[in-house]
């Protein structure tokens, strides 16, 4: 497991970095612009464009996610929504058997929740609507930690990342006791290719 590391400050949110027992800082995937949406009280920030999630205190990013949403034939409702209703071992009613965990409801039966399969086969299919996410650890925390009652926000960034030729957002971790192995890469998603992940 790591432990997250405040690395400054970027547009207009903390940036963290994640240490890991085997290896080099890798710093979380910088947001674009935060929506202005999200930068009071407790809110989950959900970026349609660079596949995001950023739970966010008061314009402090404390966690990063990365998700997979709706398809073009059920995309995720952009907008701000309050979560309703919480639920940790969920099963869908909609798609019998399918496994929902940690599921946190906010539109009309849209939910952020983990996905087994999405964990297991990346980003091979969309959701029907649900922002998704991969890590279960990271889901259990997030699930945690929103209330009933906190916002989602889904938006789509006008601004997005710098990207290199290779499509990936190119990060440089300031920490002087961190690894130097030249810029620390995380791929940025887009629709129809795969994310190169750890």
């Amino acid at each position: 497991m790591g432990a997250c590391r405040s690395i400054g400050v970027a547009l207009g949110a903390t940036v963290l970095a994640t240490v890991t027992p085997a290896g080099p800082v890798r710093a979380v995937d910088l947001p674009p612009p935060l929506d202005p949406r999200c930068r009071v009280g407790r809110v989950v920030c959900v970026e349609e464009t660079t596949e995001q999630l950023w739970l966010v205190t008061d314009g402090v990013v404390q966690m990063s996610l990365i998700v997979r949403l709706g398809a073009p034939s059920h995309p995720t409702r952009l907008g701000v929504f309050p979560v309703y209703w919480k639920d940790r071992k969920h099963v869908s009613s909609l798609y019998p058997g399918l496994q929902m965990p940690y599921s946190l409801f906010f539109s009309r039966g849209e939910a952020v929740h983990y996905s087994p399969e999405f964990a297991d086969n990346g980003y091979d299919m969309p959701s029907h609507g649900c922002v998704e996410t991969r890590d279960e650890k990271q889901s259990a925390d997030l699930f945690d930690l929103v209330r009933v009652g906190d916002k989602v926000v889904v938006y789509r960034s006008s601004a997005g990342h710098p990207h290199d030729d290779a499509g990936q957002v190119t990060l440089v971790s300031p920490l002087s006791d961190a690894p130097s192995d030249g810029p620390v890469h995380s791929t940025a998603k887009r629709r129809g290719r795969t994310r190169g992940r750890p």
